[in-house]
């Protein structure tokens, strides 16, 4: 965690992960992303470094979709740093954050209507399909372990569809190019 650079920019250019105003983070590493899993590739060189890590992972129910998933990353959010109000495109996955550094008066993250801070391991799972923000208001970086799983509520037999629907989907995009 002490080399910035295993860290990349977690917007890059062109990216809509935040819509069209990217309000600065676009090629910014003031929200930086260490990757585990990186559209559905094991990043090995960054996963050496965290086998406990990916042996937690491996427990939780991460989509597994080509070029897609599973995705999991740190994401450091350095001070004074705001991401501001996206919303990503299905909600077929809910988005875990497990708090791992988090200094005083750090700030939060919204959904919705509602706030919550970060508590260093108390994890916060969410719906990022609903606009959410977050931001560190605080004079040292912020660090979560982010992470996407499946909604509990669809089934084994509804995710194999799914993934199919995906994979034809992000197919057809690629090919639209």
């Amino acid at each position: 965690m002490q080399d910035p650079s295993r860290f990349l920019s977690y917007v890059k250019s062109g990216d809509a992960k935040i819509g069209q105003d990217d309000q600065g983070l676009a090629d910014n590493n003031d929200w930086g992303a260490l990757y585990l899993w990186d559209h559905s590739q094991l990043v090995a060189e960054n996963a050496a470094l965290f086998p406990h890590t990916l042996k937690a992972l491996e427990m939780v129910p991460m989509p597994e979709i080509a070029t897609q998933a599973p995705m999991a990353l740190f994401s450091k959010l350095a001070p004074g740093t705001r991401i501001p109000p996206h919303n990503g495109l299905m909600n077929t996955r809910l988005i875990c954050h497990l708090p791992l550094i988090v200094p005083q008066n750090c700030g939060a993250l919204r959904v919705g209507n509602e706030e919550r801070p970060w508590v260093e391991g108390e994890l916060l799972i969410f719906d990022d399909s609903i606009e959410h923000e977050a931001w560190n208001n605080s004079d040292q970086q912020r660090v979560i372990l982010l992470f996407e799983i499946w909604r509990p509520e669809i089934s084994t037999e509804e995710r194999k569809i799914l993934t199919s629907m995906l994979i034809a989907v992000k197919q057809y995009a690629d090919q639209s190019d």
